[in-house]
């Protein structure tokens, strides 16, 4: 991470931030006027992993007049929650963990399709499920549609861009044939329920079951076994 350093010049104060160059042991260093612009040049290098072009980036946006997608999709949390104090946490999460850090820096004015599909593919490498991506775009989405209709952007850059698959998920269906040999087996004087036979109901229908996985057509263990033919 990159540190902060305060040092004196015959004239005033000088703030000097100095962060090591990825995947390097060289130092860099950049110094400033003023503590707070110091103390944001290191929160986008932190943010950045020290990526010097990434961070100026970041930096020039947030020095512009322009409105960016961190200020879109704050106002729209704000507009959306409506005091709804769960809501507000699960989206202000989301924003802080996989918006903010992202694209919330970029000028919502200057954003375009390319980059919201730039921005799906991080959130892809960030192995996040298709679900969680699917939820964190459409709040994006819907920040911009806020905007468009406050004639604060022109368009919704997130129109058209691909979102991966939600993976369907079913509990598995019991045919009703199986269901029948497995109730067949369970003699009904036995079945769970009984107060007489609760137990004994209830390990003969496991027994069954059982069977009917191994063999797909079993018999209750009786007196007389069931022959090859029946």
């Amino acid at each position: 991470m990159a540190s902060i350093r305060k040092y004196s010049t015959t004239k005033a104060n000088k703030w000097r931030v100095d962060w090591r160059k990825p995947g390097s042991r060289d130092k860099a260093s950049m110094t400033f006027d003023t503590e707070a612009e110091a103390r944001m040049w290191k929160t986008m290098l932190d943010e950045t992993g020290s990526d010097v072009i990434e961070a100026g980036h970041r930096w020039n946006a947030a020095q512009s007049q322009d409105e960016t997608i961190e200020d879109l999709v704050t106002e729209y949390i704000a507009f959306q929650s409506r005091g709804d104090s769960r809501t507000l946490k699960d989206y202000q999460a989301l924003q802080r963990n996989h918006i903010s850090n992202e694209i919330g820096w970029k000028s919502a004015a200057s954003v375009e399709a390319k980059d919201l599909r730039k921005y799906v593919k991080t959130l892809l490498a960030k192995k996040l499920s298709p679900k969680t991506i699917r939820n964190i775009f459409t709040i994006v989405s819907a920040a911009f549609n806020l905007a468009v209709q406050d004639r604060r952007v022109q368009a919704n850059p997130c129109t058209g861009v691909r979102l991966p698959t939600l993976i369907k998920t079913e509990p598995p269906i019991i045919a009703q044939r199986d269901i029948d040999v497995i109730m067949k087996a369970i003699d009904p004087l036995n079945r769970p329920g009984d107060n007489r036979g609760r137990e004994i109901g209830r390990r003969r229908f496991s027994h069954a079951s059982e069977v009917h996985r191994r063999a797909q057509g079993s018999c209750r263990r009786a007196r007389h076994p069931c022959s090859s033919g029946s």
